[in-house]
């Protein structure tokens, strides 16, 4: 048994050790399979009117005090709720909803962490508009993925990633 171990090591050939066996057959088939499970997250879109370029004293609605933070760097000085859905798409999949007259479907590519890579496609009449956004959302942080319609009075969609 001696020399069949040299003349392996000699021929650059190793013996399995158990504790190798017992991770190529039992531990990294549970990890490569917990790799291709498909989580899914839960995020949230909010569509909000928003109208009077230019007026510097903002008007937000009461069921939008959440989201002030994002609606302030913007142009804009009146901000209305235009709806509210829910998607939970999983890794590889997608999941869409309908806002104030918009199609969107929310495309999750990976999650790490607090953070889920996603891609947004927005559609009208069914056909999309533009090419998809691939954006990160932060759990629990409001994102402005989108300015929609007339320029001078848009729909906004502020995207949040939930628990």
């Amino acid at each position: 048994m001696k020399w069949r171990n040299q003349h392996r090591e000699k021929a650059g050939v190793r013996k399995w050790s158990n504790t190798g066996l017992f991770f190529a057959v039992l531990i990294l088939p549970a990890i490569l399979s917990g790799s291709v499970h498909a989580q899914a997250v839960n995020v949230e879109i909010q569509g909000v009117a928003a109208s009077d370029p230019g007026k510097k004293d903002q008007n937000v609605a009461p069921s939008l005090g959440r989201f002030k933070d994002v609606l302030k760097d913007t142009v804009f000085g009146t901000f209305k709720d235009a709806g509210s859905a829910k998607v939970k798409p999983a890794t590889g999949g997608k999941d869409s909803a309908t806002i104030a007259g918009y199609g969107v479907d929310v495309a999750l590519i990976k999650t790490w962490g607090k953070k889920a890579k996603v891609e947004v496609t927005i559609k009208h009449g069914g056909k999309p508009i533009g090419q998809p956004i691939s954006t990160a959302l932060t759990q629990g942080e409001p994102i402005m993925i989108s300015q929609l319609g007339a320029k001078d009075a848009p729909t906004i969609l502020i995207f949040t990633y939930r628990e």
